[in-house]
């Protein structure tokens, strides 16, 4: 009797955002509990980059001088304002250092870092950039994810899940969406079926791909003074009805 083979984990690309909902405790909602929660099992693991670290350096950095400007008199208005004015000390930075590097201590088993240093990571990045309208952060972002071979990407930003519908058809990788609007039922219902959506895609891909094999046979045997049987016909009929361009 055959041995049942292990299935391998999920790998689901996290998104900055996403890690400042684990990190920031004022952040923390349901989704991003739950997200974690699936994490801890064994089914998926997150997956970052080294550009995700700098971002997440960056935000974590911008939030504490937040904080120290908040608690030294200013009101929101003037936060917003002096935004770009990061005053930390080394010591402030230290700290925020540790609670990041105390989170992937924790996590190690949960989330990996990618890095991004082979050129076929960078030239994935440009194509996306070049083909398909990707900023340069959220370039780096899917580049990352399809080296890693995630199914998944998990974002709260539309325009980053927006140009990723763009390319799931040919790169085989979702975008998830949420947002402080999210309803978390709803969530926890698509998440529960990601693997059924990734597989139609996956399906619907091998469909067109078959489709214009089948469709370039006939044609050939056409050119051939072929005579169809009246079944051939019909296939060809419905065929025909297929616009070609969508397999070229």
């Amino acid at each position: 009797m055959k041995k049942k083979q292990k299935q391998k984990p999920i790998n689901i690309y996290l998104d900055t955002c996403v890690l400042l909902d684990f990190l920031i405790k004022e952040r923390k909602n349901d989704i991003s509990k739950y997200v974690q929660k699936q994490l801890d099992g064994k089914k998926y693991i997150g997956i970052i980059s080294d550009f995700s670290l700098l971002e997440l350096k960056d935000n974590m950095y911008s939030y504490s001088d937040m904080i120290i400007k908040i608690k030294e008199g200013m009101i929101p208005s003037e936060v917003i304002q002096k935004k770009g004015e990061c005053n930390l000390t080394l010591k402030d930075r230290e700290k925020d250092n540790d609670e990041i590097g105390d989170f992937f201590e924790r996590n190690k088993r949960r989330i990996k870092l990618h890095i991004i240093n082979d050129n076929s990571g960078w030239k994935k990045a440009m194509e996306l950039m070049d083909l398909e309208n990707f900023s340069a952060p959220d370039s780096l972002h899917v580049a990352s994810a399809l080296r890693n071979k995630c199914q998944f990407i998990l974002s709260k930003d539309k325009q980053l899940i927006t140009c990723i519908e763009n390319i799931n058809q040919r790169e085989k990788i979702i975008g998830i969406h949420y947002d402080k609007q999210t309803q978390i039922d709803q969530f926890i219902s698509r998440f529960k079926n990601l693997s059924s959506e990734y597989e139609s895609i996956i399906k619907g891909e091998e469909d067109k791909k078959a489709i214009k094999v089948l469709s370039d046979l006939l044609s050939f045997a056409q050119t051939k003074d072929y005579d169809p049987t009246e079944y051939e016909k019909e296939i060809m009929k419905n065929i025909r009805n297929f616009n070609r361009d969508e397999f070229e």
